[in-house]
């Protein structure tokens, strides 16, 4: 299982991504995951999007920022 810390190297080099190719990276790291967590307002974000359409066809668990009390 993977973490957003496994992105640290790539953010603490400035590396300078376009859209497309952050895509590339988190939706690659995604498919590694046991489950995702959307956010307040992910409906609102063209990649959350994505990531959650992709979520949903990989049959991952998802978690929602409005369910956590």
């Amino acid at each position: 299982t993977r973490r957003s810390s496994d992105l640290q190297p790539l953010m603490e080099n400035n590396c300078q991504f376009e859209y497309p190719q952050w895509l590339i990276i988190t939706t690659t790291i995604l498919k590694q995951c046991d489950c995702i967590f959307m956010l307040k307002n992910w409906e609102f974000s063209k990649g959350a999007k994505k990531e959650y359409a992709l979520a949903k066809r990989l049959g991952m668990k998802i978690y929602y920022q409005d369910d956590v009390k």
